[in-house]
């Protein structure tokens, strides 16, 4: 995203603390040169900065509401930044605070908050009733894109404000969510979840220390950091703490190991890419993801150097957790057990009190050859969708362009503040961040269930990727005509 390269160069030529809020182009920049009297020469030419904000009319809604159905719950995936009760003194809180009571003053509407454990279950039964009761969705997007599929909501790509490439919208997601020129489940600055919950590296700061272990940000920045690098990082971490024989949670690992997906995604593994109808066609079944598949299973299954969270989890007492996830980060991870873990920058809180604490490290590459890094954000987390029935989509159109780039504060409050300087409080880890984020991609093939991971998911185990796709070609082909054949066109 646009402003967070901005960020990036601004923590790169300035100060750690410091980021620029400008966007990367200087298009309606106004350049100014002066004259040295002491050298009589020009000096560099300075831009003088200017804001780049949307071309909203100047309307006012007489009161009316603004309706948005969210996701709550007491498990996972809540949307928690996008309403709150009032002001606490917590710079996040206060900045949604302050964001929606400048909104509603300026647009003259009232926000009217309508909280769900599961949204899609009130949208559907809206739908079927031919009813009018939310302007806005904001659910798990595996969730949303399902019923898009299904023509229940309003395409965002006929808005008249609405423009992906707008540094306050996510246009990876754009980019990657779109099929037939149609665009209807949205990411963007009201909420962080979607590039929060992109997952990336952590690792255990000691740890590396304790086996003096390669400077892994000089690694990033000398296009070093792969996947073979991390593996050998893996692989040299090992230690039978209790001298027991065996090597569990309870010694000193290499990794907190998880799913293969989102590392495969690192790889720069594509299961679908667009056609020239913006229709997705397979572009995962070929040598490169062989080789990185091979290289994955290598990873997350080294001998005595790595652990899942089940393994991690068995026979022990999880009571006081959520689920066995934050367990084993909170218990084992954050106590000096593993080296690397993989998650979201939501689960950063998880690990303050560590000494000498963690780093952040983007997704490693598949070799140095890969131009750039990625993070595949979690199917699960929330999105923004339009019911197809909404009756007031010029006001909708206006205030969600309006609530997205009057999210600046926001953006600031939690990734500069929140994020950078309570939890990571390092310069290498805020520029690690900034690259995350920028490279954030959604993968559709999960988010409609194409039948694609099955496979992917079957090759890891097999070691046989062509063999596992060619017995279910015929299915996956099926379900994509089914799915997308008749928007051809």
């Amino acid at each position: 995203m646009k402003r967070n390269i901005a960020l990036l160069l601004a923590l790169l030529m300035l100060l750690p603390a410091c980021a620029s809020e400008n966007p990367e182009e200087t298009d309606g920049e106004t350049v100014s040169a002066e004259v040295s009297a002491d050298a009589g020469v020009i000096e560099e030419a300075v831009p003088e900065e200017t804001e780049y904000a949307p071309d909203l009319p100047d309307v006012k809604y007489d009161g009316a509401e603004f309706r948005v159905l969210y996701r709550t719950s007491s498990y996972a995936y809540a949307t928690t930044d996008i309403f709150v009760e009032g002001l606490t003194g917590e710079i996040t809180n206060d900045a949604v605070y302050n964001r929606n009571i400048e909104m509603e003053e300026t647009y003259d509407f009232k926000f009217a908050e309508i909280p769900a454990e599961d949204p899609i279950y009130s949208v559907t039964a809206d739908f079927m009733a031919a009813s009018d009761s939310y302007d806005l969705v904001i659910e798990q997007m595996n969730s949303l894109f399902t019923y898009a599929l299904r023509d229940y909501f309003y395409d965002w790509n006929t808005l008249e404000h609405f423009n992906p490439d707008d540094p306050w919208w996510d246009s990876n997601c754009a980019k990657d969510l779109s099929f037939a020129n149609r665009l209807y489940v949205m990411a963007g600055d009201i909420s962080m979840q979607p590039s929060n919950c992109a997952r990336f590296i952590y690792y255990n700061k000691k740890i590396l220390e304790d086996y003096q272990l390669e400077n892994p940000y000089e690694l990033v920045r000398e296009n070093k950091w792969t996947i073979d690098k991390m593996t050998d990082m893996v692989k040299s971490v090992s230690t039978d703490l209790n001298g027991d024989g065996k090597y569990t949670a309870d010694d000193v690992l290499g990794m907190l190991t998880e799913t293969a997906d989102f590392f495969l995604s690192g790889c720069g593994i594509l299961y679908t890419e667009k056609d020239e109808n913006d229709l997705p066609i397979i572009d995962c079944i070929n040598e490169r993801t062989i080789t990185a598949l091979e290289k994955v299973k290598a990873l997350l299954t080294a001998p005595n150097c790595t652990q899942s969270y089940s393994q991690v989890a068995a026979g022990r007492d999880t009571s006081g957790y959520p689920h066995i996830f934050v367990f084993a980060r909170a218990e084992y991870f954050a106590t000096d057990h593993f080296l690397f873990v993989q998650n979201g920058a939501g689960e950063a809180a998880t690990f303050i009190e560590m000494d000498p604490g963690y780093g952040v490290l983007p997704n490693p590459k598949l070799d140095e050859t890969q131009e750039q890094y990625y993070h595949l954000s979690d199917p699960y987390s929330c999105a923004w969708a339009i019911p197809g029935g909404n009756s007031k989509i010029e006001m909708t159109d206006v205030l969600l362009t309006a609530w997205a780039y009057n999210s600046k504060d926001l953006v600031d409050a939690y990734y500069e503040t929140t994020l950078k300087h309570k939890r990571y409080n390092s310069p290498d880890d805020s520029e690690m961040l900034d690259l995350i984020r920028a490279s954030v991609r959604y993968e559709m093939s999960m988010l409609c269930d194409l039948g694609i991971s099955g496979v992917i998911s079957s090759a890891y185990s097999s070691g046989n990727l062509m063999s596992d796709y060619a017995k279910n070609e015929k299915r996956i082909v099926k379900v994509m005509e089914k799915t997308f054949g008749d928007l051809i066109g």
